[in-house]
């Protein structure tokens, strides 16, 4: 059954009642709760059944992510090289006519070889060595040789008779110059000048002798 508003406008003026609806208190909407796929605790095994079922599109983002890591890493995080040099140092020394010395010859050759390698004579020497001036190493430092003093790295591996120069940094082609000048600095200034003086000693000896002979 229809009902109507009498207007004012006339006696077309009728409109349609719209029946009201009022909700009671009992029937205000409650949120519902979510599903119980969503509220329960995410156990591993959910993680593994899951990549099971998306393993394809699990592949894809894991590449994706290793190439933007590894790119990341390449650009980023500096790459250090390490040039090497080695040197056999016998545990013992020629002797001209009897043995001098005594237990820790070795372990005193060790610590002088040390202390030679990195002295300034033998240094100054290896800054003078062709291409070593023109590496940028060396260009950048007000004090090259102190720079080098601090930075190359003389050891004996394995308490053995291997001497080992080492300097690291992140140009190769640098690293193996200077190294190599420190190496062949060692052998001229200290290797070459000890195997004259002890050719020089044994002339002399030997000269001695054959004079001790004659008379």
């Amino acid at each position: 059954m229809s009902e109507y508003l009498e207007g004012h406008g006339g006696p077309e003026g009728t409109m349609p009642l719209v029946p009201s609806v009022r909700v009671s208190a009992r029937e205000v909407l409650q949120p519902c709760s979510p599903p119980e796929i969503l509220r329960a605790t995410p156990r591993p095994m959910d993680f593994v059944y899951a990549l099971r079922r998306q393993w394809v599109w699990a592949l894809v983002l894991g590449i994706v992510a290793a190439g933007v890591a590894a790119a990341l890493a390449w650009f980023l995080i500096p790459v250090n090289y390490t040039a090497t040099a080695w040197l056999r140092i016998a545990s013992t020394k020629p002797n001209i006519m009897f043995k001098v010395g005594g237990e820790d010859e070795l372990l005193n050759d060790r610590r002088a070889v040390a202390t030679l390698m990195t002295s300034r004579f033998v240094l100054s020497a290896a800054l003078k060595k062709p291409g070593v001036s023109q590496c940028e190493y060396i260009r950048k430092e007000e004090d090259p040789l102190t720079w080098l003093r601090e930075n190359i790295q003389v050891s004996f591996p394995g308490n053995s008779e291997i001497l080992q120069i080492a300097l690291t940094g992140d140009d190769p082609s640098q690293l193996v110059t200077i190294v190599n000048a420190v190496k062949d600095a060692y052998m001229e200034e200290v290797v070459g000048v000890d195997r004259e003086n002890h050719l020089r000693r044994k002339q002399v000896l030997e000269q001695s002798y054959h004079r001790n002979l004659e008379e």
